[in-house]
């Protein structure tokens, strides 16, 4: 009994025990008809990706609120992808487009 405590405590210190929490990837379109980001709220943990696709035919930009929170996308074209990995942060990342009245906010949760 000892013994298989030992090697159960030995794997789980080594990372050999349980699945590890892997990053994913969260899509956002830009959508028209009004302009928009959808969807306009995502939750996404530290490490994970965000990747934003242009549907429309227009440039738009992806602009943190807060400077330096993520990097600006300025612009992003016409059927054009771009993608951020998200901060270890925990809290609210809000974002607009500097072009048209567009705005959305990634969520960081803890995982």
């Amino acid at each position: 009994m000892k013994l298989s405590l030992f090697f159960l405590a030995s794997a789980t210190t080594l990372g050999l025990c349980c699945d590890p929490v892997s990053a994913k990837t969260v899509s956002i379109s830009i959508m028209s008809g009004p302009f928009r980001f959808e969807p306009q709220s995502v939750d996404a943990n530290p490490g994970d990706t965000i990747t934003w696709t242009n549907t429309t035919n227009t440039q738009h930009t992806i602009s943190p609120d807060q400077d330096g929170a993520f990097p600006e996308k300025d612009p992003i074209e016409s059927k054009e992808t771009y993608s951020i990995t998200v901060p270890a942060n925990v809290g609210p990342l809000p974002y607009h487009c500097n072009f048209h009245p567009m705005n959305a906010t990634i969520n960081v949760v803890k995982p």
